[in-house]
């Protein structure tokens, strides 16, 4: 699945030695300047398709135990802990925790990892 969410700006990278926290990182905002500003500072460029999160690719019950044990405890709703709620959402490519995000089916083809690629039937309970 493939997350449309027009905030997001994208994966940040930067050699170590400049970075001064990952906080740092997190906070550097992208802006679109006029061509003719060339005298300005570089920002930081920007890698769209940069990465993947596959940080919930869980059965139902497993994401259950990651929500509970998530750092992001406002999540931790009784909406969002059952498991039949969880087997819907995934099946309507819906957001687990209702925010304004979609999800749409993409093929695995060249972009994504070798291993990924190499893998499927190994991960084919994943892959929708």
């Amino acid at each position: 699945m493939n997350i449309t969410n027009e905030y997001w700006q994208g994966t940040k990278i930067c050699q170590k030695k400049f970075l001064k926290s990952p906080q740092w990182l997190r906070d550097i905002k992208i802006k679109k300047r006029p061509f003719w500003k060339f005298y300005k500072h570089r920002q930081p460029q920007l890698i769209l398709n940069g990465g993947w999160h596959f940080s919930f690719l869980k059965t139902p019950e497993h994401i259950v135990k990651k929500i509970k044990a998530y750092s992001h405890q406002e999540f931790n709703k009784v909406e969002f802990t059952q498991e039949q709620n969880i087997i819907q959402k995934i099946r309507t490519h819906e957001d687990l925790f209702g925010r304004n995000i979609s999800y749409k089916k993409v093929e695995i083809d060249e972009k994504f990892p070798d291993y990924i690629r190499d893998n499927k039937v190994k991960f084919k309970d994943w892959i929708l």
